[in-house]
């Protein structure tokens, strides 16, 4: 008998310790990968699945970085939110330095469970970002047949 309760231990144990849990469907303003965000300040969402009854996050840490490169060295160049004990995985505002204009940024998350464990990085996903102002647009060059000139004439 106390060998059978025992393995039952070791059995109930082993599972616990076996359930993952996943972040997936990350997404940057509603969007996956989203081009040409105008926000300067967007908001991220991602779900968690486990195996585990009764699972849940607890905690997130968010990395936002200029490069696929830096993320991979788990770099946040441009945010590290560090551990935020937070339950929510949506409507995450973006904290960090202020996004530029017409850029690439690249970010993961990870999270803590019930237990404390803590989930892989999820694999990276992107957004770029759109002109946010009038200054932003002041080296634009219109695409036409003919230059300012000669529209300048004509119309």
């Amino acid at each position: 008998m106390k060998q059978i309760v025992t393995a039952l231990l070791l059995l109930f144990c082993a599972n616990t310790l076996l359930a993952k849990v996943e972040l997936f469907d990350l997404k940057c303003k509603y969007l996956s990968n989203p081009e040409r965000i105008d926000m300067q300040h967007s908001h991220f969402f991602w779900k968690m699945k486990s195996d585990e009854k009764g699972q849940g996050q607890t905690a997130y840490q968010l990395l936002v970085a200029t490069s696929q490169e830096n993320l991979d060295k788990n770099i946040g160049d441009v945010f590290d939110s560090k551990k935020v004990k937070r339950a929510s995985s949506i409507q995450i505002m973006y904290q960090g330095q202020a996004l530029e204009p017409a850029s690439s940024y690249f970010w993961k998350v990870r999270g803590w469970d019930v237990r404390k464990a803590i989930s892989e990085w999820r694999k990276p996903v992107y957004f770029s970002t759109d002109l946010f102002s009038k200054e932003d647009w002041k080296s634009a060059q219109w695409i036409a047949w003919c230059n300012q000139e000669e529209w300048a004439t004509e119309w």
